[in-house]
């Protein structure tokens, strides 16, 4: 079972070793790339929920402005109809 792989030699030859070093860097490389990247979108996900956050103080703000504006219109319409009701 131990040979049974032709590409993978388990031999301790030196052109062997140097294919496993070789091997060995490119998957370091390959994961402290993944984790460079994988921090650096916590960032952008943060950015993203900042954004969120300020887009629903912004929509807050404007539905109670409009609100503010509605119940003031509707009173001023009553005092009218009151007015020239007397």
């Amino acid at each position: 079972m131990q040979n049974q792989l032709p590409f993978r030699p388990h031999d301790n030859n030196i052109t062997t070793q140097m294919k496993y070093n070789l091997e060995a860097e490119h998957w370091e490389r390959a994961f402290r790339s993944g984790r460079i990247r994988s921090t650096s979108f916590s960032f952008i996900e943060g950015s993203g929920i900042v954004g969120a956050l300020i887009t629903i103080g912004i929509a807050l703000a404007t539905i109670i402005v409009v609100a503010i504006t509605w119940i003031v219109k509707s009173l001023i319409k009553v005092g009218e109809i009151r007015g020239k009701m007397e």
